[in-house]
């Protein structure tokens, strides 16, 4: 499948919807697309955007760093001497 270029597509929702310019205006449809390419962004797991960090734990503070840019947490690991703990999903 080939791309679609943005005016195209913004035809191809205005068809859709059977709606003309006044009632979606361009501001909506980037609204609209901006929304989207959020939640394929956060739903679908692309390893282009993965990485990864290791730290230390510190006591009495009550934050982990993590990487510069970071947007979703997916996992969490923590190890002490003897043995891992990990927590998925830590913050969606």
């Amino acid at each position: 499948m080939s791309g679609i270029s943005y005016s195209d597509l913004r035809t191809n929702i205005r068809n859709y919807t059977e709606v003309s310019s006044t009632v979606l205006s361009d501001s909506v449809i980037e609204n609209i697309v901006l929304n989207a390419e959020y939640r394929i962004f956060r739903d679908v797991p692309l390893d282009a955007y993965r990485t990864s960090t290791t730290g230390n734990l510190t006591t009495n503070q009550d934050y982990v760093n993590v990487p510069a840019g970071a947007l979703v947490i997916r996992a969490v690991q923590v190890y002490d001497s003897t043995s891992v703990t990990t927590g998925s999903n830590v913050c969606s």
